[in-house]
């Protein structure tokens, strides 16, 4: 089977359920040794939907990140409003380009190079992985802003520049 690309990827969407979409998955992934849980494997690429094992953050950041700044919006700005309530420093890691940051699993590559996302993924899709990945707040941050800007969860990301940048 060859490597699909992210346009040809079907997106969590296409699926009757999650099950079905990891098995969809499955055979474009590859094992990797986990980075944080000894004996234990992760795949990449990571696919929009797949969720948290651990070693999905960065790559679900990175989503994060590129959906907001499609709209306009800084994603550090977002994170570390989100949770002012923890009267903490801003974190400093989500300043920069999340897709040039080292992938946790495959050091010698770059999140953005591990990172797939299905045409048909929504922001929802992207919302649910920040929640599996317990970034509740966050989330919640960005559901507000959405409703606020009268933009649907259900909006394709491939549409957001296109319908809500005009």
């Amino acid at each position: 089977m060859k490597h699909l690309t992210n346009k040809e990827f079907k997106s969590i969407n296409d699926f009757k359920n999650r099950d079905e979409f990891l098995s969809y998955i499955k055979p474009q992934q590859k094992e990797a040794k986990h980075p944080y849980v000894e004996g234990s494997k992760t795949v990449r690429p990571y696919v929009v939907g797949y969720g948290c094992d651990g070693s999905t953050d960065a790559n679900i950041h990175y989503v994060a990140q590129k959906m907001v700044k499609a709209l306009g919006w800084n994603y550090a700005k977002i994170y570390n409003k989100a949770y002012e309530w923890q009267k903490r420093e801003p974190a400093k890691w989500v300043e920069g380009d999340l897709g040039e940051e080292k992938d946790e699993a495959l050091k010698n590559k770059k999140v953005k190079d591990t990172t797939i996302i299905p045409k048909n993924t929504t922001i929802q899709n992207v919302l649910d992985d920040l929640y599996d990945i317990n970034n509740r707040s966050v989330v919640e941050e960005l559901e507000n802003r959405f409703e606020r800007a009268g933009i649907s969860l259900n909006t394709k990301l491939s549409d957001l520049a296109t319908k809500h940048l005009e």
